[in-house]
C-alpha cells in the first residue's frame, strides 16, 4: 500500500514538473514570436504635416508611456489596420496596430486616418480606439 502511494505521489510530481516546463517553454516561444512579428509588421511612417489634431494639450506636465517622455500618439491608417505610434522628440515609434474594416469608415474618417490623427493622452487614445474598433 505504501509503495503504491509513493509511486502515485512521484507520478504526480513528475506530471507537475512537466506541466510547468511546458508552460514556461510555450510562454517564451509565444513571446519571441510576438516580438518578431511586431518588428516585421511595423511599417515606417513619416510625420504628416497635414495631421488634424483632435485634442489640444494645455497642461505642461510631462506625459509618459512606459517611463519615457512623449509628445503625442499618432493613429494612422496602414492598409487594413490602424497603426498606433508614439512621438518622441519628433521621431515616431510604432507601438501596435488594430484591425478595422475600411468599408465602415466615412470618407471624412478615412481621410483623417490617412493623414494621421494626433492624440495627446492615453485616455484620448483609449476612447478613440473604442470608437473605431468596436
Amino acid at each position: 500500500m505504501l509503495k503504491t502511494t509513493f509511486k502515485i505521489f512521484m507520478l504526480f510530481i513528475l506530471m507537475a514538473v512537466v506541466s510547468v516546463a511546458t508552460g514556461v517553454l510555450t510562454y517564451n516561444i509565444t513571446k519571441a514570436s510576438l516580438e518578431e512579428n511586431s518588428a516585421l509588421a511595423a511599417p515606417t511612417v513619416a510625420a504628416s504635416k497635414s495631421t488634424v489634431p483632435t485634442e489640444t494639450s494645455t497642461d505642461t506636465e510631462e506625459k509618459r508611456t512606459n517611463g519615457a517622455k512623449f509628445d503625442y500618439y499618432l493613429v494612422k491608417l496602414c492598409g487594413e489596420e490602424i497603426g498606433i505610434y508614439v512621438s518622441h522628440d519628433g521621431k515616431e515609434e510604432f507601438l501596435y496596430s488594430h484591425k478595422i474594416f475600411k468599408n465602415d469608415l466615412s470618407q471624412h474618417d478615412f481621410e483623417m486616418l490617412s493623414d494621421g490623427i494626433k492624440l495627446y493622452s492615453a485616455s484620448s487614445l483609449t476612447g478613440f480606439l473604442e470608437d473605431f474598433t468596436s
